[in-house]
């Protein structure tokens, strides 16, 4: 029993149990050859390498807590778990996949699978769908649209289209007046008469005017008509 400071500067071996009832600081390296059994709570606030560890029942992160697995590899079966429920490794898979090579271990055949998809779904665990946010403007003709993008290039599609009706909606009012103008065109009953006749015409802020010619062979059996019409149309309505 040491009730005090004890020092040892040689090498010292204890072949049984050691108890230590209070902190126990180590200022220089330790080893620990054979198992070590932690049955409390440990906190690492330093650095810390681990070359083989073995979890047999779960590990739990923090909220804030991060994983950088490098190049590292990770085989096995595992459960990842959400909000919700817990998935195993192919359906997050499923859930989540990106373009390009994904290259995960095969739990059967234990060789590197390399899986491709053309597909690329965002789940968030339930049937509600999800927002991708922070997306540029595309470059290319398969690029994504974001909403902004997609807003203007309606926006001008949409203005040559109305730019498009109204064009033709000016060619249908000056046709109207013009058809106006040429019905009101008189013309000759009389045999060998001959007569010129002028008409106008409006419809919906477009006018046009007809000058006609119009002549009765003398035997008064055939009649000949001639004629031609402008339009002026207003851009407003």
């Amino acid at each position: 029993m040491v009730k005090g400071n004890s020092t040892v500067e040689g090498d010292t071996t204890i072949n049984g149990n050691v108890s230590i009832g209070k902190d126990i600081v180590v200022n220089g390296n330790s080893t620990t050859k054979g198992d070590s059994i932690v049955e409390g709570n440990r906190n690492v606030t330093g650095s810390t390498v681990l070359h083989e560890v073995t979890i047999n029942k779960s590990l739990t992160l923090a909220d804030d807590a991060k994983i950088d697995l490098g190049n590292s590899d990770i085989e096995g079966n595992f459960d990842i778990y959400g909000d919700e429920s817990k998935k195993s490794l192919s359906q997050a898979l499923t859930q989540l996949q990106m373009t390009g090579p994904l290259v995960y271990v095969d739990s059967q055949t234990g060789k590197d699978v390399q899986r491709h998809t053309d597909v690329v779904r965002l789940n968030s665990g339930s049937d509600k769908p999800v927002r991708v946010t922070n997306v540029a403007a595309p470059k290319d003709t398969h690029d994504a649209v974001n909403l902004g993008y997609f807003n203007k290039q309606l926006s001008l599609n949409m203005g040559e289209v109305h730019n498009r009706i109204n064009r033709v909606d000016r060619r249908l009012r000056g046709g109207i007046a013009s058809a106006v103008a040429m019905s009101l065109l008189p013309q000759s009953y009389r045999a060998g008469e001959s007569i010129v006749s002028v008409g106008g015409g409006t419809y919906r802020s477009a006018s046009a005017i007809a000058v006609g010619y119009s002549r009765v062979t003398d035997n008064g059996r055939v009649v000949i008509k001639i004629g031609g019409s402008a339009s002026k149309v207003r851009l407003k309505i």
